[in-house]
């Protein structure tokens, strides 16, 4: 659903000097780089809920395993797999609410998962990926097993270049929190928020407005992702 207001600045007079203040919203970014649990290699049973990952090192995001084999010109540089989990509880003030696991890049290849269950699938080093939920739920324990390959893959440009393929998670991750109805997150990875100038002159200017508003009104369901 698409909304188009206009808002015609030239027409509308703003005292000199006044300070703009941010309306309040509902909609709450809540960052996840912090208390990763990481492991180099492929381990059966990572997705499962119940897995042991103590042993595992702990880190911190932005993380990559190529920060040294990457540059110290050995041959150890590692293009391979390597697994994050990441354990949390939504807060119960966020009940009867939207959320959006946001993932600013994963390099190369990312398969995620929630509480157990395969969420979906991100390729490319460079984009963003949303995941929506409607099975998260408040106060419940939130587990989350990513999967990072950054092994050659021939479908994944680019190919070759003359820098590292960082393997990792090298961005930030995000729970986005947000009312039921909502300006979607999801086409591409976009705020979701258009402007365009129109009309313009010496004098004044025009701004176009365009958002896209969605409302979930279903029960919880399956994994929806855009990246």
């Amino acid at each position: 659903m698409l909304a188009t207001p206009s808002f015609p600045w030239g027409a509308r007079n703003v005292a000199e000097g006044a300070t703009y203040v941010v309306p309040s919203s509902n909609r709450t970014d809540l960052n996840l780089d912090d208390t990763w649990k990481f492991n180099l290699g492929d381990v059966a049973g990572a997705p499962n809920v119940g897995f042991d990952d103590s042993a595992w090192a702990a880190v911190s995001l932005p993380h990559t395993w190529n920060n040294f084999d990457g540059q110290d010109g050995g041959n150890d540089y590692h293009r391979g797999i390597g697994w994050y989990r990441r354990h949390y509880t939504v807060g119960s003030s966020y009940t009867n609410r939207q959320f959006f696991l946001k993932f600013d890049a994963a390099s190369i290849v990312a398969d995620i998962y929630v509480n157990g269950t395969f969420a979906g699938e991100h390729q490319g080093d460079s984009r963003r990926l949303l995941l929506t939920s409607l099975r998260t739920s408040a106060s419940a324990r939130q587990r989350h097993p990513v999967k990072v390959n950054n092994a050659f893959n021939a479908d994944i440009p680019p190919l070759r270049a003359d820098f590292t393929f960082f393997g990792g998670l090298y961005r930030s991750v995000h729970l986005l929190v947000m009312d039921r109805l909502h300006v979607s997150p999801l086409d591409y990875g976009s705020p979701g928020v258009y402007l365009k100038p129109t009309n313009v002159s010496a004098n004044s200017a025009g701004l176009q407005s365009r958002q896209r508003f969605a409302m979930i009104t279903a029960a919880p369901g399956p994994f929806r992702s855009r990246q």
